[in-house]
């Protein structure tokens, strides 16, 4: 038996999908992520910045969540 993935929506209304870029809230500031997993009441993101799967960061408020593009920004 294969369960379908959630649907989620982001602040502005845009679907959020395994693999897409998301802006989401920590430490008084944003963090730039991809999103890993999807549950029913929650988002698993990858912090960007690292490539080691141990910086899961599990997203509890997905209303918090915004989808980005990946044209739409630029990693110095």
């Amino acid at each position: 038996m294969t369960a379908d993935l959630p649907i989620h929506l982001d602040k502005l209304g845009a679907t959020i999908n395994v693999d897409d870029f998301v802006v989401y809230p920590a430490n008084n500031e944003l963090q730039l992520g991809v999103v890993v997993k999807l549950n029913k009441k929650m988002v698993k993101v990858r912090d960007i910045r690292r490539k080691n799967y141990k910086f899961l960061v599990i997203v509890n408020h997905i209303h918090n969540i915004m989808h980005i593009n990946q044209n739409d920004f630029i990693i110095l």
